[in-house]
């Protein structure tokens, strides 16, 4: 009788699991053919076929959900490297493959397996502030912007939320290991596009020395930190030296990247988190870290010799002033220009303290190096960029989020015993650090590769907790 029931509510259960699943195929349907048909209107027909060949991709995807989690990651590469001014076919199809899928992932693990995603604090305030989007999105579209431009930076900020199924499938260390290596390999090819991107600019509208520094790329100089620091971290846990020369080569070429971005915030960040990592391996690790790090700087020099050849010194002069002039304080012409760029942000602040301005609200101000009025959105402060956009609570609970993700990692060091798993800890809470920091002078926390370093990062930090919950199980056992 109690396996007649059984059979009953398995047949039951597997009745109303066909059926969602049949209607989600009619609604993946019937958007694929929506989708189709706008791009047939836009005369875009050339895309209509990779839409039809993403049904199979995604039925891939639903069986070997892993496969997906790294698809996106591999995606990071073009997402994160599109130079291309406004918005391309392409980017929509990127855009709205990451968002269409999260949100179907969402969908199926709380509708139809019922499974539970929400583990802490920081999970539901992350859930509170995107089911918020909307409300800020009315804020902008009756704030007079540009509609699609508002619709853009809102949409991107979902993207943070990566991070649920980062950390629901990335759990064991087999797992974190293939997401390094992917991630190392996005970094390598982002790399190669930043050197690209550079020297094409400087081919094209370098003339003379002084103007080397004006064909510069500020994009991804949080991806080429974390790569930095990453590497130079795991070269003592790489136990093959064929691999640990591949990663002090990737070390060098994101470093010269970063060089190339002329980011001297982020220049310093490099040279305080390689001191941190120096004073937080041991003894017998101190040199040859030391002979790493020399090895790197000796690589990276001797590039930039070989590319640059004659102008180095004038390369050389140009970097040494510019870390040179972040000693002069408020002298610093640059600074000068930041302090008048707050001043009027802060007052629009002060207006709308509650709300905010709206997502891609234009601003205008004199910024002391031009005489004419500067009109913009960008705004070199993070903490400034999303309490003006979203309002002073928002941006409290979101920099509430980042650092409860900064101090529970440490927490979570103190207590595990293996010793990947707490460099994997080390790494999650000196990169939030380095993120906390440089997001005084450029809004890190709301560009591209800020929002998926953040999921990244997060779903780390499930990871050192599940670790830890295992090993407290282990060592409950053993005392039983």
């Amino acid at each position: 009788m109690i396996k007649s029931n059984h059979n009953i509510i398995a047949n039951k259960r597997y009745f109303e699991f066909s059926k969602i699943s049949n209607i989600f195929a009619i609604i993946a349907t019937i958007i694929a053919l929506l989708f189709c048909s706008i791009l047939t209107y836009l005369n875009l027909s050339l895309f209509i076929l990779p839409i039809v060949l993403l049904f199979p991709l995604c039925y891939i995807w639903i069986k070997y959900p892993k496969i997906w989690i790294y698809t996106i990651i591999a995606s990071l590469t073009y997402f994160l490297t599109d130079s291309s001014e406004g918005v391309s076919a392409l980017d929509v199809i990127v855009g709205g493959f990451y968002v269409f899928s999260l949100f179907v992932w969402f969908a199926w693990q709380l509708i139809i397996k019922r499974n539970r995603l929400v583990y802490n604090i920081s999970d539901w305030l992350m859930l509170f502030l995107v089911a918020l989007l909307p409300f800020f999105y009315l804020i902008t579209f009756f704030n007079n912007i540009n509609p699609l431009d508002g619709f853009r930076e809102i949409i991107l900020f979902i993207l943070v939320l990566y991070y649920f199924p980062f950390r629901y499938y990335l759990k064991d260390k087999k797992d974190i290991i293939y997401l390094l290596v992917l991630f190392a390999i996005v970094i390598f090819i982002i790399d190669l596009q930043q050197f690209y991107n550079y020297f094409y600019n400087f081919k094209k509208s370098v003339v003379y020395a002084f103007q080397l520094s004006q064909s510069k790329g500020r994009v991804n100089q949080t991806l080429f930190t974390t790569g930095i620091v990453s590497s130079l971290l795991f070269t003592f846990y790489i136990k093959s030296t064929k691999f640990r020369i591949l990663t002090i080569l990737l070390s060098t070429l994101t470093i010269l990247a970063l060089l190339l971005t002329f980011s001297r915030t982020f220049w310093i960040l490099v040279i305080f988190e390689s001191l941190i990592i120096f004073l937080y391996i041991n003894k017998t690790e101190k040199t040859k870290f030391l002979l790493y790090l020399s090895s790197t700087i000796l690589l990276s020099y001797g590039i930039l010799y070989f590319a640059f050849n004659d102008k180095l010194l004038v390369l050389n002069t140009f970097a040494t002033k510019k870390l040179l002039s972040s000693t002069q304080g408020t002298k610093d012409v640059s600074v000068i220009a930041r302090l008048l760029e707050y001043k009027v942000v802060l007052r629009n602040i002060q207006d709308h303290p509650l709300g905010g301005n709206g997502f891609s609200k234009i601003f205008a101000f004199h910024n002391g190096l031009a005489p004419e009025v500067v009109k913009t959105q960008f705004i070199h402060n993070g903490y400034f960029y999303i309490s003006y956009r979203a309002g002073i609570p928002f941006a409290i609970v979101y920099v509430f989020i980042i650092l409860y993700n900064t101090i529970y990692p440490i927490y979570l060091h103190r207590y595990l015993k293996d010793e990947f798993t707490k460099n994997i800890a080390f790494l999650v809470s000196i990169s939030f650090i380095s993120i906390l920091i440089s997001d005084f002078t450029t809004p890190q926390f709301f560009f591209r590769e800020g929002y998926f370093i953040i999921a990244i990062l997060i779903a780390l930090n499930g990871f050192c907790k599940l670790q830890l919950d295992n090993e407290q199980k282990v060592k409950y056992a053993q005392h039983t």
